[in-house]
């Protein structure tokens, strides 16, 4: 199996949010080991999420930490999928533009978009054993920007979390603007479908193809990392049983040598 990974574009946004807590990031990255002043490029496990958030929790001194540095996090962060959002003719267009790429920003964004009548739900597609308070922290920056892509048009209906015990219902409708669902079967955002339809005023065509362009060779880049790693991994798999041959490893991947 192999080793799930996030963008560090996913955690920017959370450190600007502690920063803007009065809580000191560096203190956090600290003792994840991570450097002072940032996160590096790149993409790093997804396992280092659990130690993060725990770290993050003890810092800010809050048990309900996604929630809380939701409530400082900026409406944009200038990542690309945003741009794909803004440049679409529609929020719905942007959205589902944006849900074709959502994997650069982590392997456990599986997201997906339904239509239910007058409801939409949008699945953020993370594992069950997420820390909680990321999809907490998640769901509210999701919030927040649909709001600002839709200059006040979005109107969340509920969110949806898998984790059974979480903070009190008051909470997540004073950070949501509407209820959560604790101990739901999957990660997502019901919204009221009609905005779909709103047009956005940065509409612009060449933009868009232009940021498609980018996301499909980011994406491409992303997935060479992984067969990389997948060779890596059969490579060592195969000296240990006496050797590893170009032809031994392509034809575990299925793949022309």
């Amino acid at each position: 199996m192999r080793d799930l990974t996030d963008d560090v574009a996913l955690m920017r946004p959370v450190i600007d949010a502690l920063r803007a807590s009065g809580t000191d990031p560096d203190r956090v990255l600290a003792r994840v080991g991570l450097p002072p002043g940032g996160l590096p490029a790149g993409r790093f496990p997804h396992s280092a999420q659990a130690l993060f958030w725990k770290a993050a929790s003890e810092e800010c001194g809050q048990e309900h930490v996604g929630l809380f540095l939701a409530q400082h996090l900026p409406a944009f962060h200038g990542l690309l999928l945003e741009y794909l959002f803004l440049s679409s003719d529609t929020f719905g267009s942007g959205l589902r533009h944006a849900l074709r790429y959502v994997r650069l920003l982590s392997d456990t964004l599986n997201a997906g978009l339904q239509v239910q009548g007058e409801r939409a739900v949008l699945s953020l597609g993370l594992a069950p054993d997420t820390p909680r308070h990321f999809p907490e922290m998640l769901a509210g920056a999701v919030i927040r920007l649909f709001d600002a892509l839709t200059e006040g048009a979005f109107v969340a209906r509920e969110v949806r979390l898998m984790h059974a015990a979480g903070a009190p219902a008051a909470r997540y409708q004073q950070v949501y603007g509407c209820p959560a669902r604790l101990g739901a079967e999957d990660y997502a955002l019901v919204f009221d479908a009609a905005v779909l339809d709103k047009a956005s005023r940065h509409a612009a065509p060449e933009l868009l193809r232009m940021h498609e362009s980018l996301a499909r060779r980011q994406l491409a880049e992303v997935e060479r990392l992984d067969l990389v790693r997948q060779v890596r991994e059969l490579i060592g798999e195969l000296l240990v049983d006496g050797g590893a041959t170009l032809e031994q490893v392509a034809a575990r991947l299925n793949m022309p040598a």
